[in-house]
């Protein structure tokens, strides 16, 4: 949220489990507002709070259960046709990947290192284009998809997705 300092009209708030990151952003990015959430708990915002979303590195560091739960907490206080911009690690990561674990993730499964230290650099999750496609953004519209490549330092996936409208959501088609 750094580089977004010159922004003049939105309103900007971060949340975030660890509260030294918090602090620190409260104590250096005065033009936002900046709250701790637990890491399994409702984030403290209204439904259809938010038009965009933005979580770099979130869903890289979580158990299934919380890809699940995040994914649906993000929906609840994104408005519908919102936006939410997050990263997962895709094929790029592929190599470092275990033989069954590769086998997993071929497969379309989400695989998960760590999951215990849920939260942390400790967890490492790596997402299939299919598991993304077919699990976390099943209630949105994925309007683009960047694979992570070496060239820019861009090694995670990146997804743009858009809340779907709850006339969308409930059409027979």
């Amino acid at each position: 949220m750094r580089h977004w300092n010159s922004l003049q009209h939105p309103a900007l708030y971060g949340t975030d489990y660890n509260p030294t990151l918090v602090r620190w952003c409260q104590g250096n990015l005065k033009f936002a507002e900046f709250q701790v959430n637990n890491l399994s708990s409702r984030l403290p915002y209204e439904p259809e709070t938010f038009d965009f979303i933005y979580a770099y590195s979130v869903f890289t560091h979580l158990s299934e259960s919380l890809q699940f739960f995040w994914i649906n907490e993000l929906s609840r206080v994104l408005k519908p046709g919102g936006y939410v911009y997050f990263t997962t690690h895709g094929d790029f990561f592929f190599s470092q990947l275990s033989a069954e674990e590769k086998e997993a993730f071929l497969n379309g499964q989400l695989v998960v290192r760590g999951a215990e230290q849920s939260g942390s650099n400790t967890c490492s999750t790596y997402h299939p284009l299919a598991f993304v496609r077919g699990n976390l953004a099943r209630d949105f519209s994925v309007l683009d998809f960047i694979p992570g490549r070496a060239e820019g330092d861009i090694l995670h996936d990146i997804y743009l997705l858009m809340k779907l409208t709850h006339a969308s959501m409930n059409s027979p088609c």
